[in-house]
């Protein structure tokens, strides 16, 4: 061998290492980031190409969540005093033209029931049959009420009262939302989640949530038993800001290829002079409670701009009822972050009070009209009216609407 050949040689070995060394740090990173500080970033989950399996060839999701969702609904379930459980979407949603991705909302202890025992079969069987479809995923599980048995052991917890959705009217034990061990246990089960989804190319959204207690909006039992319970209990704001700090900063180092979303509900208007007399609050202040709402939004908003979403989940048509939620303030953030509405419920079965009307056609259509006035990105629609035949000209529209405005 000579010389020259011998130097040509080494060059092309020399590439062949540097590119072997290139391709394996281009494989390892998206694991790589999955521990760094997110602060700033832009979630890339959509774009990366793992867990396809499923995925026709050439299906693209989007980068960001838009369009709109059809929301799950619960499930009766037969263990005693859970009432969270998600009911799998029927298969016509998945193929639904004006529908870009599916709300899949069900409890921690449907996917947890016992410690480190894991029922992925729900979650599995709706990415797959988004993928499928080409839609896009966003996860609503819920903690509070909807904790396991064991994740409860060893935490303080206390009887509250369930103030609207399944099991109204009930009682039922709530971890208290500054307790660690119980969110030191939610942040572990999260992990599991991310670990066997993070990657797939349509989880887009998870829904944020921890000091909570109905579904993953920002409740806390409010009635005049309940806000005493909270003051014997030790609530103040600076505990509930905190948790929530906690949670932001997880859910963006836990899941840093999604967005995370807030869903907006008034704080407890407790104060350092609030008390009970007679088992009625007294010295309530509701100036703290928009002042804890707006820091807490705010603790999203500044630090994970690219990641935060904010949303309201109460959206109807008729516009009396807009002024006394927080649809106006949600619509004050279009155009800085991310923002959306969740119906309040199926218009096409409760026409009455989503529009004042009888015609459930007109309620969804008054509903969503509202919805589009605020500029958002996405709008999510309870499964019922995603399927009814007489929704569907109106949900196109809808569809299109929005599709015309993220471009």
């Amino acid at each position: 061998m000579n010389a020259e050949f011998r130097i040509t040689a080494l060059v092309v070995t020399i590439g062949m290492v540097i590119a072997c060394v290139a391709t394996t740090v281009a494989k390892s990173f998206p694991y790589e980031s999955s521990t760094s500080s997110l602060v700033g970033s832009t979630p890339t989950g959509s774009t990366v190409g793992v867990g396809t399996s499923n995925t026709p060839a050439g299906t693209t999701f989007p980068t960001k969540p838009a369009g709109i969702t059809a929301v799950n609904n619960f499930e009766p379930d037969s263990r005693a005093g859970s009432f969270f459980i998600g009911e799998l979407f029927q298969d016509q949603t998945y193929s639904t033209p004006s529908v870009s991705g599916l709300t899949f909302r069900t409890s921690w202890a449907d996917i947890e029931p016992a410690k480190d025992s894991f029922v992925w079969t729900k979650l599995d069987a709706v990415f797959d049959n988004a993928e499928k479809n080409g839609k896009w995923v966003e996860l609503v599980l819920i903690p509070g009420f909807g904790s396991p048995t064991w994740a409860l052991q060893g935490v303080q917890t206390s009887l509250f009262s369930v103030n609207y959705g399944p099991g109204k009217g009930t009682q039922l034990l709530l971890p208290l939302p500054w307790d660690q061990t119980y969110l030191n246990r939610w942040f572990t089960f999260l992990k599991m989640v991310s670990a066997r989804y993070e990657n797939r190319p349509s989880f887009l959204k998870i829904a944020a949530d921890g000091p909570t207690s109905i579904t993953a909006e920002m409740t806390l039992p409010d009635a005049p038993a309940d806000i005493c319970n909270w003051v014997n209990l030790g609530y103040t704001s600076d505990r509930l800001i905190g948790s929530w700090k906690q949670v932001f900063a997880h859910f963006a180092q836990i899941f840093p290829r999604q967005y995370f979303s807030l869903a907006l509900y008034p704080p407890l208007p407790i104060v350092s002079k609030t008390h009970c007399e007679n088992g009625n609050p007294i010295g309530l202040d509701h100036t703290e409670s928009q002042r804890v709402r707006d820091a807490i939004i705010a603790l999203g908003v500044d630090n994970y701009p690219q990641h935060f979403v904010l949303q309201e989940n109460g959206l109807i048509g008729v516009a009396t009822h807009l002024t006394n939620s927080g649809y106006e303030l949600v619509k004050s953030f279009s155009g800085r972050i991310v923002i959306g509405y969740q119906l309040s419920t199926s218009a096409m079965q409760n026409p009455g009070y989503m529009g004042g009307v009888s015609d459930g056609a007109t309620a969804l259509q008054m509903s969503l009209q509202n919805g589009l006035e605020a500029h958002p990105q996405f709008l999510e629609v309870y499964e019922p009216d995603v399927l009814a035949p007489g929704a569907q000209s109106e949900l196109a529209s809808v569809a299109s609407q929005l599709a015309s405005a993220a471009h």
